[in-house]
């Protein structure tokens, strides 16, 4: 089997929302701007912080639009592609994709027990 290791230390990103839930698009720049004072080029996005079954299409499209226009060519992304739906997981995999991210984060379904294996598969 191919080795598909990502190696490193990623920093999880919190995506901001305001009341209503709309995304607070100033507070993720400052998020990555922070980080990238202090040394950080590796970044997740979408993961296990609660966003990933929050995010949608859109917002998850904005937000990698916004990291491309902050982050230097030698910043890496992981990116965070679960859903309720395979439908709606392989959208948000397409958009990431799109955006050249470094790998998917896929979380496993909960209500089967599969192996490493299964989920490279």
């Amino acid at each position: 089997m191919e080795d598909l290791s990502i190696r490193g230390v990623f920093a999880a990103l919190l995506l901001s929302r305001d009341r209503d839930g709309s995304l607070i698009e100033p507070a993720l720049a400052n998020q990555l701007e922070f980080l990238l004072s202090r040394g950080i080029r590796n970044f997740a996005f979408n993961g296990a912080t609660s966003e990933y079954c929050q995010a949608t299409p859109a917002e998850l499209s904005r937000c990698l639009q916004i990291s491309k226009t902050i982050l230097p060519s030698d910043a890496s992304i992981l990116c965070g592609i679960g859903a309720a739906s395979l439908r709606d997981t392989l959208k948000l995999g397409e958009i990431a994709i799109r955006a050249d991210v470094l790998g998917l984060l896929v979380p496993a379904p909960h209500f089967f027990p599969y192996s490493q294996s299964d989920l490279v598969a």
